[in-house]
Formats: C-alpha cells, sequence, structure tokens
C-alpha cells in the first residue's frame, strides 16, 4: 500500500482532504490521519501500519470520485 499511496499526486492529496472537510464520507479523524500521512510522505518519514489501514479504507471510500493513485 506504501508504494500506491507515494504515487498519489499532491493535486489528488488537496482533493481528498477537501473531499473529506466539506462532506461526511470521510470523518474528521480519517482527516487528520491523511493529513499525517501526506506530511510524512513528504519528508520521506516512515508510516505506521494503523494510519496505511485507515489511507487504504479512505482510498476506497473516495474512489468513486475519480481520487486513486
Amino acid at each position: 500500500i506504501y508504494t500506491r499511496i507515494s504515487k498519489i499526486s499532491d493535486e489528488n492529496w488537496k482533493r481528498l482532504i477537501a473531499l473529506g472537510e466539506q462532506t461526511s464520507i470521510i470523518g474528521p479523524s480519517e482527516v487528520n490521519v491523511v493529513k499525517s500521512v501526506v506530511r510524512k510522505l513528504k519528508g520521506k518519514e516512515p508510516i505506521d501500519v494503523k494510519a496505511l489501514t485507515v489511507i487504504q479504507n479512505v482510498l476506497e471510500k473516495v474512489i468513486r470520485f475519480g481520487i486513486n493513485s
């Protein structure tokens, strides 16, 4: 999953965060995890398995909006 999320463009991350903040599709805690993972990806820091699991679930929820890798 790390490889998959590392290929997601900055624009798609922004769209995903905006979608989460404006709708109830993604919860506030999930939005916070997304923001944290994006920060860690940019800094090339390790990401824990729990956060990767949350990201995978979020991506499954938003794939119908055209947000994917």
